[in-house]
């Protein structure tokens, strides 16, 4: 027995489907989920840069790798003075850091979802909760900053776990997000 089309899809899906090449009839027939859905939307549209930083003046990433006995993606201390190579051979001078930081980012593909970046990244953080609140008690400031990279997508959207979410908490994480 075929349902009707309405009651499978929500009603803003069919122009959706329609302009990413999803024939709507087949899909409702095939019963494809939301979930699915979802990745047809997003899947090469959205993607994710995520890294979990700790940030304080008198920041020293040494002492932070040994704490916690991982090596960073990107650590500086305040005061530090950053350059980069250009493609063309140039080479840029940064302003001095502002303050200390040291980073770890997350290894997942760019388009794997942002529950999967920030679940990879709690995976690390979470057996170091003690750690890490000693840390934060300590004055540090710790959060897991998102990029979130759009892609033309008009109206982006996308949905935190209520686990992850607890765990940020937990840790006394704060989330930042910047979407592009």
């Amino acid at each position: 027995m075929r349902r009707a089309l309405g009651t499978l899809f929500p009603p803003f899906t069919n122009n959706i489907l329609s302009n990413v090449g999803v024939n709507v009839q087949q899909a409702a027939w095939t019963k494809l989920s939301m979930i699915n859905i979802k990745n047809i939307f997003y899947g090469d549209f959205m993607k994710y840069s995520v890294s979990f930083r700790i940030i304080a003046d008198d920041l020293n990433p040494l002492e932070i790798t040994q704490i916690l006995g991982i090596n960073p993606s990107i650590s500086h201390i305040k005061g530090e003075q950053k350059t980069t190579i250009t493609k063309k051979g140039k080479t840029l001078i940064f302003s001095p850091c502002k303050f200390g930081l040291w980073s770890i980012n997350s290894l997942k593909e760019k388009c794997q979802s942002i529950n999967s970046h920030l679940n990879y990244l709690l995976s690390i953080l979470y057996p170091l909760k003690e750690k890490l609140l000693r840390l934060s008690e300590k004055g540090c400031s710790m959060d897991i900053y998102c990029g979130v990279f759009t892609h033309e997508v008009d109206q982006p959207g996308f949905i935190k776990e209520p686990e992850v979410l607890y765990k940020l908490g937990d840790l006394k994480i704060t989330l930042g997000m910047s979407i592009y």
